[in-house]
């Protein structure tokens, strides 16, 4: 079986997987804000206990560190139409599409709540989702407008690095710099201000059969890890159901992670942890 086969069965499995029970944490509601960052092409082995990425290492003893999350396909543009979208649409390349389907973005803004994706200069289309979408286009701002008062941020935010600073182009090294300059204000804050800070990568660089670190680091949740298995289906999923909105095309899998109204729930482990 290829990887790109093995990808998508796997896909198709958590599709259909039940949701999990859970165990609490503690928080007064669900969040304020999450922000979440992707980064590109590098597998769970290459970036988990690598000394070059020691704020991601840092993040993932803090946090939530799921370690069977996997990236759905390749190219790049798959993993990010299914993070926003809940599918990928038929899409099976990195070139310009213009796409008719409802997004995160729209269910956000019917719900009265809020969504911006945020690019780094540099950034590849690709990496921005929204901007694929006819109906999600508006939701685009620079980096630049990243509000340094974070209690102005959307209700949940995406942020795309450029090459050069999402480890597609830059070293692990360099990734690892800039997202301690740009986020550990940000990570301690949301601790303390009831949000979350979510960091995965699109896909693996073709050693780890997809496998890529997930990290939730954030108010109510503990340091731990998890063995669940999951991925961007997954992940989209949490993030809906954490602001009650239905799923998406192929988001039906179980979230990664719940929310209630009155705590932050942590996904049991495989291992009944």
């Amino acid at each position: 079986m290829t990887s790109q086969l093995k990808a998508l069965t796997l896909a198709l499995a958590l599709i259909a997987m039940p949701t999990a029970s859970a165990v609490s944490g503690a928080a007064d509601s669900r969040p304020d804000h999450i922000v979440l960052v992707v980064l590109e092409n590098h597998g769970f082995s290459r970036i988990i206990g690598n000394p070059k990425a020691s704020f991601i290492n840092k993040l993932a003893t803090e946090g939530l560190l799921f370690t069977r999350y996997y990236g759905v396909g390749r190219p790049s543009q798959v993993n990010y139409f299914v993070l926003f979208s809940g599918s990928t649409h038929g899409i099976t390349d990195n070139d310009v599409h213009t796409v008719t389907a409802p997004t995160l973005a729209d269910q956000l803004r019917s719900a009265g709540l809020s969504f911006v994706g945020y690019g780094d200069s540099g950034a590849n289309r690709r990496h921005k989702p929204w901007e694929s979408f006819a109906g999600s286009r508006q939701s685009a701002k620079d980096f630049r407008a990243f509000p340094d008062n974070f209690d102005k941020l959307p209700t949940v935010a995406f942020v795309t690095p450029s090459l050069s600073h999402n480890m597609h182009d830059g070293s692990i090294e360099d990734g690892d710099r800039w997202l301690r300059k740009h986020f550990e204000r940000f990570v301690k804050w949301a601790k303390e201000h009831n949000s979350l800070f979510i960091l995965t990568f699109d896909e693996d660089d073709g050693k780890d059969d997809y496998r890529v670190p997930a990290i939730v680091v954030g108010a109510g949740i503990r340091s731990d890890t998890n063995d669940t298995i999951g991925n961007h289906y997954s992940l989209l999923r949490a993030i809906q159901s954490t602001y009650g909105l239905a799923p998406l095309a192929g988001s039906t899998a179980a979230p990664l992670f719940a929310v209630t109204a009155s705590k932050i729930q942590q996904r049991e482990a495989s291992s009944g942890k």
